[in-house]
Order: structure tokens, then C-alpha cells, then sequence
């Protein structure tokens, strides 16, 4: 495969890890009404992001977005794919406490920070850094919220 369409692949695959976890805050916000607006707020960001990660494919065609090959295991981000598909498939059949997915929610959003998954593209374009910038921001910032959220319900 070209690198030019390698880096495109790999946009796809974050663009579709930020949807999946839309997918997945979406059904939480239908299962548990009494944190409806926290999930659905956060799910929407997510949405948000999807939309940041699809507006870099022009760049990379463009020559102006390069992908760090070897920066991080490709099987990674396809595991953490997997991982979000059983999440939303669990979800769909209920039965999780609200307790069990904010402790979800914060393992996903601690681990994307952990991954450094945008990392992996470089630019000399300021919008682009601007970009991953908020990009890093707003998933730390979604780690900080689940976690007061959690606080609120953890067991004493």
C-alpha cells in the first residue's frame, strides 16, 4: 500500500474510533436519563472530533500531513476498535450500571491519552498542530469530567 494511502487508511481508523465512541456515549445517554445531558454532551464532541480527523485528509493529499510509520503498533488502534464494537454491543443489550460505564469511559478516554494516538502525524502547518492540539485537550478534558462524574456515583 502507498504511504499516501496508508495515512488516509489511518485517518479512517481514527475518524471511525471517534465515532465508535459517539456510538457508544450515545447509548449510554439512553440508558442512564439521570446523566443523559453529561453523555450526550461528550458524545457529541466526539462527533466533533470525527469531523477534525476528516478535514486532515485533504492535507495528507495534498503532501502538506505525514504519518510517523513505526510511531505506535497499527494492531492497536484495531484493537481498541474491537474493544469499542463489544463496548456498544454490550450497551445495546443493557444491563451495565452507570458506575460500570463511567469506569469505561475513563479507561477509553485515559487510554487514548496514554496511546498518543494523533501524535503519530507530523506537519508544519499550524492549523494541523492547532488541531491535534485540541484534539489532545478535549480527550484530557473528557478523562477529567468522567472522572468527577464518577466520583459523584463511586461506591463509599
Amino acid at each position: 500500500m502507498a504511504l499516501e494511502n496508508f495515512q488516509i487508511t489511518m485517518l479512517n481508523k481514527l475518524a471511525l474510533l471517534e465515532e465508535s465512541m459517539n456510538r457508544l456515549y450515545n447509548l449510554y445517554a439512553g440508558r442512564f436519563p439521570e446523566e443523559k445531558d453529561f453523555w450526550m454532551t461528550i458524545a457529541g464532541e466526539e462527533a466533533q472530533h470525527a469531523t477534525w480527523v476528516k478535514r486532515l485528509m485533504p492535507r495528507v493529499d495534498e503532501g502538506l500531513v505525514f504519518f510517523q510509520k513505526g510511531r505506535f503498533n497499527e494492531s492497536s488502534i484495531e484493537s481498541t476498535l474491537q474493544y469499542l464494537a463489544t463496548l456498544i454491543a454490550q450497551a445495546e443489550q443493557g444491563g451495565l450500571e452507570l458506575i460500570n460505564a463511567l469506569s469505561i469511559a475513563h479507561d477509553i478516554e485515559s487510554s487514548l491519552i496514554e496511546k498518543e494516538y494523533y501524535t503519530v502525524f507530523k506537519s508544519d502547518l499550524a492549523e494541523f498542530r492547532e488541531l491535534l492540539s485540541k484534539l489532545a485537550q478535549a480527550t484530557k478534558g473528557h478523562a477529567q469530567r468522567v472522572q468527577a462524574v464518577w466520583d459523584k456515583y463511586r461506591p463509599v
